[in-house]
């Protein structure tokens, strides 16, 4: 639709409809030239270039929400949970860009890029439709936390018309898993017996340690003992230690019940059980022979150790059920006092019998080691018995394959006379061979060698004498596409003055002559319609990881055309020169190999955290390891398998410390653990001036006033500035709106400082720690102008194409510039009156036809049934006929009318309250919002009078009495909101939003 704006009587300015936002944020307006002589129309055409907007989430997702054990969905700025070894889902939906944007996702914790179709491990993205992708995350770790960005950029004319940007913090929830429920007795080591719940033996009066660590969950989970359902408390002789461990001191015949430890935290609960039995010794010393060293030939021996053995049932049991009695000492004994089975043996290879084509010779024999440890040879027989490995060989061929020179002689090509005496000739040349492999040589390494060369060439005597004689080629039939091309054809005799021409038979009659052919099919390439460039797939990338430059993905690029009003085929490339070949290869397998094989290393527990004392502690380190190209590298504690890591502590039990007075002393202070902001460490420990040994700090602490001396302190407080990395704008609009101009944008460098970055102008170590330039601020643009003739061209029609009952014609567009082929969405986004591209050439005999209107109801509303028929034989058909090929549009069922009735319903109607005006109180005003109402009858029309004006509803109500608040209203850091408040942008929804604190007096500065 044009809207017309007359400007005087012989001028008119035609204006294209447009969005309200269009109008007010970027109006591109070409330049309108009117002739003064002659009464014109001008067209103004405008280009309408909208930044990207992405939709917000409808709802926002509290707090510490927990959520389901299962698969979730968010949508993008929305607050993520989610539950580890789930899926995670975000949609995010681009609402406004023209023209369309592009859009992809970034990754924490370094921003890795994924666009639409990516699949990067766990991680993919799958585009929805033109302005909507989701982002799937499989099996979601705690590794996975960080902020998941969208982005949606848009260009017009290879500038960058707007970015958006969209922000999701995703938190994974990880339940429980205890991971360490060893038992200790007295401080060692124990093996609970196997079953439903595992049973732990202990003598009376023993300290009893229940191990229950849950070093997995997050958040971290809390750590109860139950005996049943009783809970347990660190009270008398059951004592809960700082690691969740429960220790038993003086274990009674009372305590002999079933524990059970719990792990819970707000998304899971873990529990591990354990028995206690109480038993009085029944046990005694048994020596037990171990593993003998060498099984055969008199060699071997082996340990005969003590083994705590219960009585009842010849069970090996803990040492410390056998401690009431004396313990023997182990004792070694000479064992494997029998012959071991035979062998086969082998010397070495002799020298080669000759340097080509020779032997090697070895000696072979069958060896067994006899009882008393002396090695004999025995007969072959035996090793076929005891040696399951076939004899070894004692010859081999050795040297390398001899050589020999022959002649090789080709077929005799055709005689040189067509008729009469003439010669045939070949071609005879030497080859060296070796083995099954031969080599053409100089014609003189056979000569040389005394060998006669076969004849290279004989006579020959031609039996026809009667030829064949054609005439040139004729031109092609057609001037385009498939034709024919003929010529004559005549037999000639051949006689001794020369040829005669003789009738064809006397050719055709002797079978050693072929007729040439008369006729041959022809092609002329007709003009290329239509070109185009089509891609094909990329190849699968050669590598999966660390590629480097040579690891590419290929495609096909082939220029496609319609010739002769044929469907678009293969042509040259030349063909569409006119046309920006797409690239056809793409570099792949970038990234960093995965590191696999993960497994935990430990390091051997350090000493005792106490040297006297009642309990300690000991610790040693535990390594997540994996390998990476090979390579052994430490890697996140995450990546190893929780359920099987090795426990970081354990428990120690120092002696009692026997000490009157004690002290502190402290070591020397260790050097700077950091070459920045670093820390020195000395030892702090209480000293028994008794007898010199250091004791518990506890001792000190309860026997002393004095402070405990500091262990640590800071060393180098200034870092230096490290890691080096650019930082960079997105480039500006470019500064001209048609042709060459210049786009900007900031450029910095910034380090990091204790994990903090800021900006550095030190340009020149920037460039050298990063390896790469200074990036550049400026660089040239350029938009195409308009056209001056811009148009559609349509094709010719095709014949027309049967389809069920009716047909269609079809032809192909194309958008012309200035006589150029270009895209067609110039032509569409000119609002240009399109030409069909296909006509119905053949009509199907359905129509709609309708029946009679039923009387007016209550609601207003008359009714009819609407069936599909068959114009030609009056039948009825099913409704899918009229659907799919009649031409004429349904008509309606149900339509308003004039209800005759009781007419005495009317009643004030109301819509919903808008939004308020204000956010708060601005300029010290509150704002307003409103609503509409109006009079209506039972039918919703409206009437003038009718409704009392007592019972009316009100319209308008005040709202946001409350001072503003400053953190709620900022402007978006980047923005030119002086811009936007001078130029009275205010009003755009958009600039409204980013510039909230600039355009608040303006927006809201009056009712």
């Amino acid at each position: 639709m044009r809207v017309q704006v007359i400007l005087n009587d012989h001028h008119m300015f035609h204006y294209q409809r447009m969005t309200t936002r269009q109008r007010q944020v970027r109006l591109l307006p070409q330049r309108c030239l009117l002739d003064l002589l002659i009464s014109i129309y001008c067209y103004i055409y405008v280009l309408g270039a909208v930044p990207p907007v992405i939709r917000d989430p409808p709802t926002k997702i509290p707090p510490g929400y927990v959520p389901p054990d299962a698969d979730v969905s968010y949508y993008i700025r929305q607050d993520m949970y989610a539950i580890e070894g789930n899926g995670v889902s975000v949609d995010c939906t681009e609402i406004e860009a023209d023209p369309l944007a592009r859009m992809w996702v970034e990754l924490p914790p370094d921003g890795t890029r994924l666009d639409p179709g990516d699949t990067v491990g766990r991680f993919s993205v799958v585009r929805n439709n033109d302005r909507s992708l989701t982002l799937n995350i499989a099996d979601v770790m705690v590794g996975d936390e960080g902020t998941y960005r969208c982005v949606a950029q848009n260009s017009l004319g290879g500038a960058i018309v707007g970015t958006d940007t969209a922000d999701s913090q995703l938190t994974v929830y990880r339940p429980p898993k205890i991971t360490n429920n060893v038992t200790r007795i007295d401080g060692n080591l124990v093996d609970p017996l196997p079953g439903p719940v595992p049973v732990v033996e202990t003598p009376p009066d023993r300290t009893v340690v229940f191990a229950c660590q849950a070093a997995i969950g997050k958040p971290p989970p809390d750590v109860d003992w139950y005996i049943g359902n009783t809970k347990i408390s660190a009270t008398g002789r059951y004592i809960i230690q700082p690691d969740g461990s429960l220790m038993i001191r003086n274990a009674r015949q009372s305590d002999a019940v079933d524990y059970r430890c719990e792990a819970r935290n707000i998304v899971g609960t873990d529990q591990s059980f354990v028995s206690l039995k109480v038993e009085e010794p029944d046990q005694m010393w048994q020596m037990i022979p171990g593993p003998c060293s060498h099984t055969c030939g008199g060699l071997g021996s082996q340990i005969i150790a003590p083994k705590c053995i219960r009585e009842s049932d010849g069970a090996e049991v803990d040492d410390a059920f056998c401690s009431g009695q004396d313990k023997p000492d182990a004792r070694r004994e000479p064992c494997g006092r029998q012959r071991c089975l035979a062998r086969w043996e082998t010397d070495t290879y002799g020298a080669c019998s000759a340097t080509c084509d020779g032997t090697q010779e070895r000696d072979v024999w069958c060896q067994q080691v006899q009882a008393d440890g002396r090695i004999v040879r025995v007969p072959d027989s035996v090793c076929d018995i005891d040696d399951l490995r076939l004899e070894p060989i004692s010859t081999r061929t050795c040297g390398v394959e001899c050589e020999e020179y022959a002649w090789t002689v080709e077929l005799y090509g055709e005689c040189s006379a067509q008729c009469g005496e003439g010669v045939q000739t070949r071609e005879v040349f030497c080859v060296r061979m070796v083995g099954t492999s031969s080599v053409r040589v100089p014609n003189r390494e056979c000569e040389n060698r005394g060998l006669s060369m076969p004849a290279t060439s004989r006579p020959c005597d031609p039996a026809n004498l009667c030829r064949y004689e054609v005439s040139e080629w004729s031109d092609c039939s057609t001037s385009c596409d498939l034709g024919i091309q003929t010529r004559t054809v005549v037999c000639r005799k051949i006689t001794d003055t020369g040829t005669v021409a003789v009738p064809l038979q006397e050719c055709e009659n002797d079978p050693d002559l072929t007729k040439p052919i008369t006729q041959r099919p022809c092609f002329s390439r007709c003009p290329c319609e239509f070109p185009r460039w089509e891609v094909g797939s990329y190849s699968p990338c050669p590598v999966s990881c660390e590629g480097g430059d040579e690891a590419k993905q290929t495609r096909s690029v082939d220029c496609k055309c319609s010739i002769g009003g044929n469907p678009p085929q293969v042509a040259d490339d030349k063909d569409c020169a006119q046309l920006i070949k797409p690239r056809d290869t793409r570099p792949c397998g970038q990234e960093r190999c995965p590191c696999i094989d993960h497994y935990w290393l430990s390091g051997p527990y350090g000493e005792c955290s106490l040297s006297c004392g009642t309990i300690g502690q000991r610790k040693r380190t535990v390594d997540c390891i994996c390998f990476r190209n090979g390579e052994r590298e430490t890697t996140n504690i995450l990546r190893c398998h929780q359920g099987s890591r090795p426990a970081e502590t354990e428990v120690c039990y120092p002696p009692p410390c026997p000490c009157s007075l004690v002290r502190w002393a402290a070591g020397n202070y260790s050097e700077c653990s950091k070459t920045c902001n670093g820390e020195q460490t000395r030892p702090v420990y209480c000293v028994c001036d008794d007898n010199g040994e250091t004791v518990d700090d506890d001792v000190c602490i309860a026997a002393t006033a004095a402070a405990r001396p500091p262990a640590q302190r800071r060393c180098n407080d200034e870092c230096p500035c490290i890691k080096h990395r650019y930082r960079i704008s997105s480039w500006s609009y470019c500064s001209v709106t048609c042709g060459a101009g210049i786009q900007t944008r900031k450029a910095g460098c910034l380090c990091s400082r204790e994990n903090v970055y800021e900006e550095t102008t030190d340009r020149a170590t920037c460039e050298s720690e990063i390896g790469s330039p200074f990036p550049i601020s400026e660089r040239p643009c350029y938009t195409p102008c308009p056209c001056q003739d811009l148009s559609y061209r349509p094709g010719e029609w095709s014949p027309c194409i049967p389809n069920e009952c009716d047909g269609y014609r079809n032809r192909t567009l194309s958008c012309y510039c200035d006589g150029v082929i270009i895209d067609m969405r110039h032509c569409d986004a000119k609002y240009i009156r399109r030409p069909h591209e296909r006509i119905r050439c053949r009509h199907c005999p359905f129509i709609w036809q309708p029946g009679p209107w039923s009387e007016c109801d209550a609601n207003c509303r008359r009714r009819r049934t609407v069936y599909c028929k068959n114009s030609e034989t009056g039948e009825k058909v099913p409704k899918s006929y009229c659907h799919a090929h009649s031409t004429m549009a349904k008509p309606d069922r149900s339509e308003h009318c004039t209800y005759t009735g009781d007419k005495r319903k009317i009643t004030w109607e109301v819509t919903a309250w808008s939004d308020c005006s204000k956010p708060c109180l601005i300029a010290g005003r509150q704002g307003t919002k409103r609503r509409s109402v109006t009079c209506v009858d039972r039918c919703n029309r409206v009437k003038a009078d009718g409704c009392n004006p007592r019972s009316r509803p009100r319209h308008l109500m005040r709202c946001n009495n409350f001072p503003c608040d400053n953190t709620q209203c900022k402007d978006v850091k980047g923005w030119n909101c002086t811009f936007v408040r001078k130029n009275n942008m205010c009003n755009e929804p958009e600039w409204n939003y980013r510039c909230c604190a600039s355009c608040a007096v303006s927006l809201y500065g009056d009712d």
